[in-house]
């Protein structure tokens, strides 16, 4: 495997009236080697905290994360039906 997973989790206090919110939990992991000094770990699971800590207060600020979710999920969307569009076309010979 020779891969070792570091992050932290940092839980977004969701507002009970927006039902839009979905992000409640934002988990920022690196991937490193596995040997990877420990110094290394530490430095990248600071940065994950105080990424995971910006990002939540841009989520309380402006829904940033919710709204990156919703324009992902848009465009897989589009890739999606178009993948199937042309599924469609090339099994009726077009």
């Amino acid at each position: 495997n020779e891969v070792r997973f570091v992050g932290h989790p940092t839980l977004v206090q969701s507002d009970i009236k927006d039902k839009d919110s979905n992000a409640t939990l934002i988990n920022i992991v690196f991937a490193l080697h596995a040997v990877a000094r420990p110094s290394i770990v530490k430095c990248y699971y600071d940065l994950s905290k105080r990424l995971g800590k910006a990002l939540k207060y841009e989520e309380e600020r402006y829904n940033y994360v919710t709204n990156e979710i919703k324009a992902l999920q848009a465009a897989h969307d589009i890739v999606l039906s178009s993948l199937e569009e042309g599924d469609r076309m090339s099994a009726s010979g077009y």
